[in-house]
């Protein structure tokens, strides 16, 4: 049995295709098979299982894996350090607008931590040279 069910909510509408066994009922392994009265269930959403197809073959060329390593050289270093040598590990507001306040924020600490450390460094190395 196929049951459709659209969700609208969201940046992308999807829909999402619902699979219900209808052969449980007689079946003597049944118990074993799964806990569920009605039988074995699916929810399937055909676009997204279509999305993911193409990224895979993205990342399958080689420009694809090229542009994942620039990635874990580029930003995923920042999210590490984030999370490790700060501890941040959860956002702490709700919402689109504070969550993106709460990241704009973060950026910005990290941004002046890295300008102080630079500057530090800076004045380190033209001490020694006097």
């Amino acid at each position: 049995m196929d049951i459709a069910q659209a969700h609208e909510k969201g940046l992308y509408p999807r829909t999402n295709h619902l699979y219900r066994s209808e052969h449980c009922q007689g079946c003597p392994l049944c118990r074993e098979c799964t806990r569920s009265r009605k039988g074995r269930t699916m929810n399937i959403c055909h676009d997204l299982e279509r999305q993911k197809g193409i990224v895979r073959e993205n990342m399958a060329t080689e420009r694809g894996q090229e542009l994942m390593i620039q990635r874990s050289i580029q930003s995923e270093g920042t999210f590490g350090q984030l999370k490790e040598d700060y501890s941040y590990t959860r956002l702490r507001r709700r919402g689109k607008d504070g969550v993106e306040f709460e990241l704009w924020m973060v950026a910005a600490g990290h941004n002046i931590r890295h300008y102080c450390n630079r500057k530090s460094q800076m004045k380190e190395r033209s001490s020694h040279l006097n």
